[in-house]
């Protein structure tokens, strides 16, 4: 599992367990007003009961303007 902070608030979290086992999943997206912002994405070490381990992966992440 991973929590999604954007500017200092936390505003989502995700179970990033896949049990097909395929990619390109957004699993979280927002629109915000343009400027600057700070996202992070912080690991909660806690795992969905199906997975076997707390490792999250992310492959991209995807800013449009």
């Amino acid at each position: 599992m991973a929590e999604v902070w954007l500017d200092g608030g936390r505003v989502a979290t995700i179970d990033l367990y896949d049990a097909v086992g395929v990619g390109k999943h957004i699993v979280w997206s927002a629109a915000v007003a343009r400027g600057a912002h700070q996202l992070s994405v912080r690991v909660t070490g806690e795992r969905n009961s199906d997975a076997t381990s707390t490792r999250v992966d992310v492959d991209a992440f995807l800013v449009l303007d």
